[in-house]
Formats: structure tokens, sequence, C-alpha cells
């Protein structure tokens, strides 16, 4: 059963490239020499959003002709690397309601590599005066040295065929978990989401500015009460 991703989701594709070519960084890792990873650890083409409550957020528009957008955020979690991609990664969907409120239902459609990669459908609520979304996505965790790793792709399903009260978005990006020491670790998610259909870049920048920070202060709260220290 083939993953599919959409040809003209550039930035997605790059951002997976960089993924693809880490090897140890900060330290501990180091990059291969392509300008994708450059570019991803840098600011440059990146819009700096907001730096708030220890949250950084940046964003990126005009990816290509359609309402595409990508967000990147960053912050000190307080729990461990293996920890926080446990949650991350969790199949519990009342967890992950309580980090992303926004996902009303999801399931496995098929598992690969020794449990290591799923595919996973996932439905959303609906933002006024958008119909919901739902996304079929691809997600890898893999350890990289002493860091968690985790991607999402774009993919289809048989389990899954397109909907017809919903509008099929794509959702591509990765999750990043360095430790930091003192028990905690240091997250960074990249996303590019294209929500499909007819969706205001209004909206979409609008969702860009508020959403990540949301997310992240939910998550580090989830991480504080999962893993009390």
């Amino acid at each position: 059963m083939a993953c599919t991703i959409v040809p003209r989701a550039r930035c997605a594709r790059r951002v997976l490239l960089a993924l693809l070519q880490l090897c140890m960084v900060r330290g501990r890792w180091l990059a291969a020499p392509n300008p994708a990873l450059q570019e991803l650890q840098s600011t440059r083409g990146w819009q700096f959003v907001l730096h708030k409550q220890g949250v950084k957020v940046w964003k990126r528009t005009g990816c290509d002709d359609h309402a595409n957008f990508a967000v990147k955020a960053t912050m000190t979690m307080p729990c461990t690397a293996q920890q926080l991609a446990s949650i991350l990664t969790t199949r519990d969907y009342d967890v992950i309601r309580k980090f992303n409120p926004t996902i009303v239902d999801g399931a496995d459609l098929e598992w690969r590599d020794g449990r290591r990669e799923r595919i996973t459908y996932i439905l959303t609520k609906p933002v006024f005066p958008l119909r919901p979304r739902d996304f079929v996505c691809r997600v890898r965790r893999e350890r990289v040295g002493d860091a968690e790793l985790i991607t999402n792709e774009a993919a289809t399903h048989r389990r899954a065929p397109a909907p017809r009260r919903t509008v099929r978005g794509e959702l591509r990006g990765l999750h990043l978990v360095e430790p930091a020491g003192d028990g905690c670790c240091l997250y960074t998610c990249v996303h590019e989401i294209d929500p499909g259909g007819a969706a205001p870049r209004r909206l979409v920048n609008w969702f860009a500015l508020r959403k990540p920070l949301q997310y992240m202060r939910q998550l580090r709260d989830v991480a504080a009460a999962t893993f009390p220290r």
C-alpha cells in the first residue's frame, strides 16, 4: 500500500529532505551540508511571529499558488525527549485532545516496519465558515542519537477514501525532540498544512499566529501532568 505525496507541496518536500539528511547537531548533531537543512535551521525564509511564554513561532507563506503555509515553533518541555515523544505518538485520543482540541477522532489504518510507522486517519473540527477537514498521514517515529524524530507525510489508504461530507486536507511536517538537560527537552515542530478547499488566506494567517502558541502551552501542561517531577 503506497503513500502518495502531492507534487505541489514544495516546502514540505524540502523539510522532509532535510529531515532525512539529519545526523548529529548542537554539539550532538551534525547536519549534512544541504541548503534545505540550512534553511530549516535558520530563520531565512521564515517570518517571526511571536515569542511569548517560552514559545517562539515563525511562519512561511506563499509556498506555492495554493493556500499552503508552514509554521515552526519551539519550546522547552518539562520532561525527557523519550517521554515527550511518547505523548506525541499516543493513540489515546482523550490525551491527544488535551493538547490538540481541534481533533475530533482518529484511527490507525495500518502499521508498518515493526510498528515504527503507521498510516493514520484524523478528523478535525470545522472552523467557521469552513467545512470539517480530515487528513490521512504516514507517521514515523525514530530514535536518532539521543533525540526523538517524528515525521508526518500526507498519504492515501484504501480504508480512507475521499470524503463526501468533509474536505480532505494535507498535513506534513516533523517533530524533533532533543535533550536539554535537567530532565527537560527542546521541542521543535515544523508543519506545512494545506487545509484543502477554498480556505481564505486571512484565516490561514490567523491560524498560523494563534494555534502554535496554544498547542505548545497545552502540550507542556500535559507533559507536566503525565510526568510530574
